[in-house]
C-alpha cells in the first residue's frame, strides 16, 4: 500500500516514470499476497505481470523524456539554416537520424521534422 501511495504522489508531482514503477511494485506485492501458494500457474502470472509492467514503465519513461524536451527545453541549442529560406531557425535539437532532424521550435512550441536535403547548415549554440 505504501508503494501505491508513493506512486500517487509521483503522479501529482508529474514524475511519471517513478510513479509507474512504484505503483507496479505495489500492485505486484498486493497480488502476491492474495494468490495461493499452491496455485500452479503462479509463476506464469508473475512473468506476465512484470512483462506488462515493463511495457508500462517504458511508456512512462518515454512520456517523461518527451515532457522534459518540451517543458525544460524552452531555450534554443542549435541554429538550422534551411536551403531556400533566408531566416534561420533557432531550435532545440531532439534527434538526428539517417532521414533528417527532429527538433523542438520554442517560438511555435511544436516538434518538427526536416529532411537532410532541406538542411543547409547546423550551428551549435552551446556545449549541450
Amino acid at each position: 500500500m505504501v508503494c501505491i501511495a508513493v506512486g500517487t504522489v509521483g503522479v501529482i508531482m508529474k514524475e511519471y516514470l517513478f510513479a509507474a514503477c512504484t505503483i507496479i511494485i505495489g500492485l505486484a506485492a498486493l497480488s502476491a499476497r492474495f494468490i495461493p501458494a499452491n496455485f500452479v500457474p503462479r509463476n506464469y502470472f508473475f512473468v506476465t505481470w512484470f512483462a506488462i509492467g515493463l511495457v508500462v514503465a517504458s511508456f512512462f519513461l518515454g512520456l517523461q523524456n518527451a515532457r522534459w524536451h518540451l517543458l525544460a527545453g524552452m531555450w534554443a541549442t542549435h541554429i538550422i539554416t534551411m536551403s531556400g529560406q533566408t531566416d534561420d531557425l533557432r531550435v532545440r535539437l531532439i534527434r538526428s537520424g539517417d532521414r533528417g532532424l527532429l527538433f523542438f521550435d520554442p517560438s511555435t512550441k511544436m516538434i518538427n521534422f526536416v529532411k537532410w536535403s532541406d538542411v543547409k547548415r547546423i550551428q551549435s549554440l552551446c556545449n549541450c
